[in-house]
């Protein structure tokens, strides 16, 4: 279900060229911290498969919307909303988690994002989901 301050966010925000707009189900994720493995003759840094599968999950819900090439000279913004069922989670490591989720398939790199705006939304626990609207500044 998209509520309506959902769309009024959107197209708040939206004020480039619509790229995308889509969502993508489920609770939203927070970007976890790398861990680091000691085990072995050497230290093994490496991202969390929780924070590896979300971020897939983006690049795969972008794609069911969007297609053609990686935009590498571009410059974009985007408009986030998160509806969790509890409003303590960290905003700024979800975005990071949609900004890396879209690297290398949306964008070259997220350093083409200039503009961000999220919202976090309390929903019931069932209609967990993240909306990402992508737009060409």
């Amino acid at each position: 279900m998209i509520l309506p301050s959902d769309l009024r966010l959107a197209r708040e925000f939206g004020r480039g060229t619509l790229v995308a707009d889509f969502t993508v189900p489920g609770p939203p994720v927070s970007k976890q911290r790398p861990r680091t493995d000691t085990r072995g003759l050497r230290p093994r840094t490496y991202t969390p498969k929780k924070t590896t599968d979300a971020e897939e999950a983006v690049g795969w819900a972008y794609r069911g919307v969007a297609h053609g090439p990686v935009d590498a000279t571009s410059r974009f913004g985007l408009a986030l909303i998160f509806s969790v069922d509890q409003l303590t989670r960290d905003t700024d490591n979800m975005v990071k988690l949609v900004m890396d989720g879209l690297n290398h398939v949306a964008y070259a790199d997220d350093r083409q994002v200039d503009e961000v705006s999220a919202r976090k939304v309390k929903c019931p626990k069932a209609s967990q989901r993240t909306r990402v609207v992508l737009y060409r500044l």
